[in-house]
């Protein structure tokens, strides 16, 4: 459950825009705004009812990063004369850590995994989207200490 909420950009909110409920801009298929040709919204300004999906797309990391990589494959279709494609969702699932080796996954919508599985493939998603060889190892480390070593030990940051 999440209960922080999230909102959308306040720049958003003073545009003369069909919005829905909670002030998202609504799209098409191609994420291109209501009666307004080449100008388009993604992530957390944007309402995209996807097919096969009762409520619109859910504000998150996710859903913004699969909307701006088809934004911007339709831009460059544009640009090459070709024609624009459907954005289509693919939800890869979620995750939460729980504290102390222990979390809750749900991958691709099927797989659900909780406890230390859960846990050790919400480390593996993790140490997958950080950038920079070093800076993976140096969490890997930090990772093995945690594992072995009780807290006090486990609390030494290298780097």
């Amino acid at each position: 459950m999440w209960a922080a909420g999230v909102k959308g950009n306040e720049l958003v909110e003073k545009l003369d825009m069909k919005k829905d409920r909670i002030g998202r801009v609504m799209v098409d298929e191609i994420l291109q705004v209501a009666d307004l040709p080449k100008v388009f919204a993604v992530g957390d300004c944007a309402h995209f009812q996807a097919k096969g999906h009762e409520f619109p797309l859910p504000q998150t990391g996710q859903v913004a990063v699969q909307e701006a990589v088809s934004l911007v494959e339709n831009i460059v279709r544009e640009i090459d004369g070709r024609p624009k494609k459907a954005f289509r969702y693919r939800d890869m699932g979620s995750m939460v850590s729980l504290g102390e080796r222990t979390a809750v996954s749900n991958i691709f919508g099927y797989i659900g995994l909780s406890g230390f599985m859960g846990w050790l493939t919400w480390k593996l998603v993790y140490l997958k989207h950080l950038l920079g060889i070093q800076r993976k190892f140096r969490v890997v480390l930090e990772w093995f200490f945690d594992i072995t070593y009780d807290r006090e030990a486990s609390r030494h940051k290298f780097g």
